[in-house]
């Protein structure tokens, strides 16, 4: 935290650094970000992506972390390499860039990926796959 706010210079009052807080608190953040980064070098479908993703919200993730499990680039969101800070800064000036039509198209589309997490989807599929499992295993 140190070093960021060392390397954020003349820009130190805009740093925010949080601690774990409950989703009453959260949430009305998220809703209120223009967008969301997640700069991860390692997820595993990550909530906060999600969470951000369901409130149609442009999120910037990093590519190769399991953020492009929900994100297409450039559709849905934005990814950047892993450990590039040129490529994460050129993906907040694209996201910074946008037109609020554009950022609410990429919103929508975040949230159709994320509708597609739901139970009667999921578990369908998951049943689907169980069945061709047991159909299957009765062959050999």
């Amino acid at each position: 935290m140190n070093i960021l706010k060392k390397k954020a210079g003349a820009y130190v009052e805009r740093v925010m650094i949080w601690k774990a807080m409950p989703h009453t608190q959260l949430y009305p953040v998220i809703k209120n970000s223009e967008f969301v980064i997640l700069p991860s070098l390692m997820e595993s479908l990550s909530n906060a992506c999600i969470e951000a993703m369901y409130f149609k919200k442009v999120v910037i993730g990093t590519d190769g972390a399991s953020f492009e499990q929900l994100i297409t680039h450039g559709k849905n969101g934005l990814l950047c390499r892993i450990g590039d800070s040129q490529d994460l800064l050129d993906k907040m000036q694209m996201a910074v860039s946008m037109s609020e039509d554009q950022k609410r198209q990429m919103g929508k589309k975040a949230r159709l990926r994320i509708d597609k997490l739901r139970p009667e989807y999921v578990v369908k599929q998951l049943v689907q796959l169980y069945e061709y499992v047991i159909e299957n295993s009765k062959h050999k």
